[in-house]
């Protein structure tokens, strides 16, 4: 964990370079507080990745007897119930891979 204090920020190649070396996020310090959190793009775009399919499996998780369950089993033909959770993981679920 990076944790630089806030005049770094008037730096702005600096604080990009040293975003791009953690390969995460690197946090600003004001006084005693962690005040900003200051990411690479593409380290920010695969937070939002993983934190969608874990959103996605806990959803699954939680509606233990939910509309892909139920389809797989031949208990429902409502397809479009079905498609959209599909949907929503095929967006995300091969990014991760």
């Amino acid at each position: 964990m990076i944790i630089v204090p806030i005049s770094e920020l008037a730096n702005h190649a600096a604080l990009e370079r040293r975003c791009l070396e953690a390969g995460g996020p690197v946090f600003v310090k004001k006084g005693d507080n962690l005040r900003l959190v200051v990411m690479d793009m593409d380290y920010f775009k695969k937070f939002i990745r993983e934190r969608d399919l874990i959103s996605l499996i806990n959803e699954g998780l939680k509606t233990h007897n939910g509309p892909i369950r139920q389809w797989r089993r031949g208990q429902t033909k409502d397809r479009k119930a079905v498609g959209d959770k599909r949907k929503r993981f095929d967006r995300i679920g091969p990014t991760l891979r």
